[in-house]
């Protein structure tokens, strides 16, 4: 039995996006797909959960949107559950223009939506990309997250 939703999340993401899958499920046939393969109900449940918070293409969830002269400070717990190096991460990917002050917000979000106590840097990478992919626009952005090597060390910001 896998153990997060980040698992199950991962698990969709690879095998019905990247994959480039033109299957239209619906929720109960995913959930079967997803128990067949070994996923816990309640974290499938969850990851649904999760998804529904992804910004869309009206999305208005953000009450304080940020401007280009905002100046993000990050709180205690997002500071344990991130950690350094994947704030530092984060960081530089908004300053290379992957994405803006706003998607950040939503990256933020959901990380801190997570079952997780820690996240790794796969595992935010991942979380951008779902964004990413679920934001109209984004499109080179995906593609270039997608294209670096997570295998090898990312940068880090001091």
């Amino acid at each position: 039995m896998k153990e997060t939703i980040l698992d199950v999340l991962m698990f969709m993401f690879q095998s019905y996006v990247e994959d480039n899958e033109e299957v239209e499920l619906d929720k109960e046939s995913l959930h079967k797909n997803l128990s067949d393969a070994g996923f816990a109900d309640q974290n499938i449940e969850r990851a649904f959960a999760w998804l529904e918070g992804l910004p869309g293409v009206d999305d208005t969830s953000l009450i304080n949107k940020p401007t280009n002269n905002s100046f993000r400070l990050f709180s205690e717990a997002e500071h344990l559950k991130i950690g350094e190096e994947g704030l530092s991460f984060l960081m530089f990917l908004e300053r290379l223009g992957i994405y803006n002050s706003e998607i950040r917000e939503h990256v933020m979000d959901r990380i801190m939506a997570l079952d997780t106590q820690s996240v790794d840097l796969s595992q935010i990478r991942w979380v951008v990309l779902m964004i990413l992919f679920n934001t109209p626009g984004n499109e080179s952005s995906y593609t270039w997250l997608q294209n670096l090597n997570s295998e090898k060390a990312l940068p880090y910001i001091h």
